[in-house]
């Protein structure tokens, strides 16, 4: 029954060394992906291999082009570094190391005081042709990312009804993803009660909610139909600052997302929140 407030507690300062993005408002600082969900919360597995997507593919099969982003993150109680997907490079300072950790996540060993780091990232996804077309028998070799808990009937019926007259993942996904950013609405109001709080009832019964809801509804509407996806926060857009030049995102901008396995590809971000309702860039500051 609470709502969740307003937090301003800079995280991270974003400096752009080739020109400020004419879309600063709705890039995705991705932090972390989830992949087990019990129905109510994502937890990570610990499971030490080797990441499952081949830079390779992001450097050869997404669009050409490169966004430079230098930034400064303040210390959190978890080592990650924060970065546009895809990322390519990681260039960082002496006193620590980036990591790619078992889900391809960035880590760092080291305790800097402050992160200081430079990422390289593609600068735009692949568009809807190529994916329509995405081929290839390489997939994430643990079945976490089609992991579900028991849930009722009805969520699978509706993941079917949604994706059945499409014959590619690309058009599937994207049925998902209209059903949720068109029909639902969102608000920082938390359900009334601990039954209002699973997905079932948001998706049949109350239909709005925050971004975790939407895109907790996502990765388990397409792992119903065998597509592997996963859960993953970060923070969306942020305040400009004029005469510093950089972008200042804050704890306002905290946000969760949805990333999708293709063949060839990789993951492949997709945001069902609604747009114009979750935390986005405000005015230059």
């Amino acid at each position: 029954g609470a709502t969740i407030q307003a937090n301003p507690e800079v995280v991270l300062r974003v400096e752009f060394p080739d020109g400020r993005p004419d879309n600063f408002g709705g890039l995705r600082w991705r932090g972390r992906s989830y992949d087990q969900f019990d129905g109510v919360t994502w937890t990570r597995s610990n499971i030490e291999r080797a990441p499952p997507t081949p830079t390779e593919w992001y450097r050869q099969n997404w669009p050409r082009g490169t966004q430079r982003q230098r930034i400064t993150a303040a210390p959190l109680d978890v080592r990650v570094l924060f970065g546009l997907h895809a990322t390519l490079f990681v260039d960082a300072a002496a006193s620590f190391t980036p990591v790619v950790d078992a889900a391809g996540d960035l880590a760092y060993w080291g305790s800097p005081p402050q992160p200081r780091y430079t990422t390289f990232s593609t600068i735009r996804a692949p568009d809807a042709e190529a994916l329509q077309n995405a081929e290839g028998s390489f997939f994430p070799t643990h079945p976490r990312y089609l992991q579900l808990p028991d849930l009722p009937d009805r969520i699978a019926e509706l993941a079917d009804s949604l994706t059945a007259p499409y014959d590619n993942q690309f058009d599937r996904v994207a049925a998902v993803h209209r059903y949720l950013v068109g029909g639902f609405g969102y608000t920082r109001d938390l359900p009334q009660t601990a039954r209002e709080t699973s997905l079932d009832y948001f998706l049949f019964e109350r239909r709005e909610g925050h971004c975790e809801y939407f895109s907790s509804a996502m990765v388990v509407l397409l792992r119903s139909v065998g597509i592997h996806a996963r859960n993953v926060n970060g923070f969306l857009g942020g305040e400009w600052n004029e005469f510093g030049d950089f972008l200042s995102v804050s704890q306002n901008t905290a946000h969760s997302w949805v990333e999708v396995w293709f063949p060839g590809f990789g993951w492949v971000e997709w945001d069902p929140t609604p747009p114009g309702s979750s935390a986005t860039a405000s005015a230059t500051g």
